[in-house]
């Protein structure tokens, strides 16, 4: 398991249907949290349709443009902001 607090898990009932996508749409300022640390117990695949995202994940920090993607593991702490 994973040594971070359970109180950032994320617990998010998870509906699939015909596609397991949840879109999120943000148009603000720099340094705006979009969301906040979380972690959970499957894999989460961030996709930026436009403009860019940073995104603090274990360790590390990553700033996706446009068009790119990238995979979260499970258990992995992670946050976005503008």
């Amino acid at each position: 398991m994973n040594n971070y607090r359970n109180d950032h898990k994320e617990l998010t009932p998870i509906k699939y249907s015909a596609t397991a996508i949840k879109v999120l749409h943000f148009e603000r300022p720099s340094h705006h949290r979009c969301f906040r640390f979380h972690w959970h117990d499957r894999i989460e695949l961030i996709r930026v349709h436009e403009g860019g995202l940073y995104i603090n994940h274990g360790t590390q920090l990553s700033y996706l443009k446009s068009g790119e993607l990238l995979y979260v593991p499970p258990h992995v702490p992670h946050r976005g902001y503008t």
